[in-house]
């Protein structure tokens, strides 16, 4: 609670002197949860209703209120400033309401849930599309690749042969192809 009063404080102008302490049990008494608010957060729930209830009273819709009224005071201004900020908390936070850090939380839920839900159903579409039949050009062109990357893994495992059994398997290649050679002579192959 210190931390989250101290960043409170931090935040709002007129507190700049008060002790975070002090702060800390003005939010312990108004039920404010530092588990279910941020600083930032509470300070712009409070910057949002007085912003709304400043334009309410300036475009008419609460006469009996100047439009000076709802805003954030001067620290010069403030004769008191933990009565100020109780005032605040009392008048536009609601402990039972949900804070803007709890929405934002439901908020990327609810957006993850969508972004899964879309994935399931392109993949549905996907898993029920027919299998359209490659162009023999694609054909060519994909037996042309395995075939280098079976020439490249040839390479790589005779990169990886000691002189021994390089010298051995180059005397069978030689064999074969000798004997290939004498078939094809008596016409045998």
């Amino acid at each position: 609670m210190f931390e989250f009063a101290r960043a409170v404080r931090d935040r709002l102008p007129w507190l700049h002197q008060v002790h975070p302490s002090s702060v800390a049990r003005v939010l312990e008494q108004a039920d404010v949860d530092p588990a279910r608010w941020e600083a930032g957060d509470l300070t712009r729930r409070l910057e949002q209703e007085l912003r709304f209830r400043a334009n309410a009273a300036k475009f008419g819709q609460r006469p009996e209120a100047a439009p000076r009224a709802y805003r954030f005071m001067n620290p010069s201004e403030v004769g008191d400033p933990l009565g100020y900020t109780r005032w605040l908390l009392a008048e536009y936070i609601d402990p039972a309401e949900p804070t803007l850090t709890e929405d934002r939380a439901l908020y990327r839920a609810e957006q993850a849930e969508r972004a899964a839900a879309q994935l399931a159903l392109v993949d549905d579409r996907i898993a029920a599309e027919p299998a359209v039949p490659r162009r023999p050009r694609a054909l060519q062109l994909e037996a042309e690749r395995a075939e280098r990357d079976a020439e490249r893994a040839a390479a790589a495992r005779a990169a990886e042969l000691t002189p021994e059994e390089f010298s051995r398997l180059r005397a069978e290649s030689d064999r074969e192809i000798a004997e290939a050679a004498r078939r094809k002579r008596r016409g045998e192959g």
